[in-house]
């Protein structure tokens, strides 16, 4: 009888964790490849001591953790996945010999809270071997996908062809599922971070047995799906309606670049579109978080030349205002300016408590190669899309264009404030004009500005007052915005950046 079996005959009602927060935390993969659990703790002590007080619990093991080599009597060496009879990855014995429960205790010593990455499908070395489906009489190799939705042959990934994606009709499908999610519940995991999932194309099949499994498993378990590259507002949606995620990539692999596929000036549109559907509101998400990805900030994009010193500060607004995941990707133990953008108390208020609206936006913000295409207004669900790989987003795309969101921040017994962030996404200097009616913020009151990260005041604005911001290429200003009738409170920061 499989997990979600066994929760039906029991009676027990499925439900997926669904954090009040988006999920926060560090993950290896940018950084870290490789890793032993002797250096996994060494990272745990500088999370504890440095991320742990912001909240950021989860310590992610990325892709590699049960990769494996030995040398054959022979004097071959042979590496691949290190798995058990039943085809399901295991850590690897030479960097993992103490094994994962023993790392969870470890971790949980420490505060930390264990993720690890996991793959849609089976590993094609248990496909040759004819492994066993935990719980059945089938085995592994009658799971393979014959007509795959999408992706490679036999539904592998197409950046991985190892793993071949599994028929969700047949009758081990959801036992198979079952098994891997509960061998990490095993170990005491408290965050999977589901690959090769979502979209395009989006294995909707395999995403339910995947999602059913957690669900019927037991212990809470946080789920992220991932990647998400050509994730739409309508996946989005699919995942909020029926809580398939607790949080969802809508991003393809983000590495900190601008320009392009993938690059920050095309994920800011994608934000944008996904809060057209309500999907990173309190509401609208029904308890699952739009993900950004990973936070690539470390101490070697504050030494290089000014854009990108504002690119950085900008992926640390955007992630902020629109209640992405926090992940930091970067390294540990983390230098000070990067740890005063993760850990500023007053970004994580907007980020805990925010409700960010659709953004409006200033100057010609349309794609030069697709002038007609209405990727950058609020537009109706069936015509909620994103920008893609069809523009060409070179340095002339946007001579000027400013992205402007809103947030309503509401921390429980504390007084009410509201968050704004003005992006210059042009490549000239431009000016960005706050007007309260355009934000939809109330004009009959006196607001008091300062800046987030720096806790300058800006002044004040009211009625029809209209207030500029000089933003260079690529920049942004995170505002912190207080009505006169409330009593404007210093803005606290745990670790403040240091002055140029």
């Amino acid at each position: 009888v499989t997990a979600a079996a066994a929760a039906v005959l029991s009676g027990a009602v499925a439900i997926l964790v669904t954090p009040d927060n988006p999920p926060k935390g560090f993950n290896t993969y940018d950084s870290y490849p490789g890793l032993n659990e002797t250096e996994v703790l060494q990272l745990a002590d500088a999370m504890a001591e440095q991320l742990l007080p912001s909240g950021y619990e989860y310590l992610v093991l990325d892709g590699g953790w049960s990769a494996t080599s030995k040398i054959l009597p022979n004097g071959t060496k042979v590496s691949g996945p290190h798995l058990d009879e039943y085809g399901r990855p295991l850590p690897d014995p030479n960097r993992f010999p103490s094994g994962f429960p023993w790392l969870v205790q470890q971790l949980k010593a420490k505060g930390l809270k264990l993720g690890l990455w996991t793959i849609r499908g089976v590993k094609i070395n248990a496909v040759e071997a004819k492994s066993k489906v935990y719980g059945t009489n089938y085995t592994v190799d009658q799971l393979v996908d014959i007509k795959p939705v999408g992706g490679g042959p036999n539904g592998s990934c197409l950046w991985e062809k190892a793993t071949l994606g599994i028929n969700a009709s047949h009758p081990a499908a959801q036992a198979f599922y079952d098994s891997k999610v509960a061998l990490m519940s095993s170990w005491g995991v408290d965050f999977i971070k589901a690959d090769c999932f979502m979209c395009a194309p989006c294995y909707t099949a395999e995403i339910e047995l995947f999602t059913n499994a957690v669900k019927s498993d037991p212990r809470e378990i946080v789920l992220s799906y991932s990647p998400g590259g050509d994730n739409a507002p309508q996946n989005g949606l699919w995942v909020a309606e029926n809580q398939l995620g607790s949080m969802y990539r809508i991003t393809t692999d983000f590495h900190g670049g601008w320009y392009g596929w993938g690059g920050l000036q095309q994920n800011i549109f994608t934000a944008g579109n996904f809060s057209a559907l309500g999907l990173f509101g309190q509401e609208g998400g029904n308890g699952t978080h739009p993900d950004l990805d990973m936070l690539p900030l470390s101490a070697n994009w504050w030494s290089g030349p000014q854009e990108q010193a504002d690119r950085g500060e900008t992926i640390a607004t955007v992630w902020m205002i629109t209640r992405s995941g926090l992940m930091h990707a970067g390294k540990l133990p983390a230098d000070p300016k990067t740890l005063a953008y993760e850990t500023n108390a007053v970004a994580l208020e907007a980020h805990a408590y925010g409700d960010p609206h659709i953004p409006v936006y200033q100057g010609n913000c349309r794609c030069a190669s697709h002038a007609t295409d209405p990727w950058t207004r609020p537009v109706p669900h069936a015509q909620a899309g994103k920008l893609g790989p069809g523009c060409t987003l070179d340095r002339t795309a946007f001579p000027a264009c400013v992205a402007k969101w809103v947030s309503p921040i509401n921390p429980p017994q504390k007084p009410e404030w509201t968050a704004v962030a003005f992006i210059n996404i042009g490549e000239n200097i431009t000016e960005a004009e706050m007007n309260l009616n355009e934000l939809q913020m109330d004009p009959s009151v006196r607001w008091e500005l300062a800046d987030v990260w720096t806790g300058k005041s800006e002044g004040m604005i009211t009625g029809s007052d209209t207030k500029s911001f000089s933003l260079r290429p690529h920049a942004s200003v995170f505002i912190k915005a207080v009505p006169h009738t409330l009593q404007a409170v210093d803005l606290p920061k745990l670790h403040p950046l240091p002055l140029e």
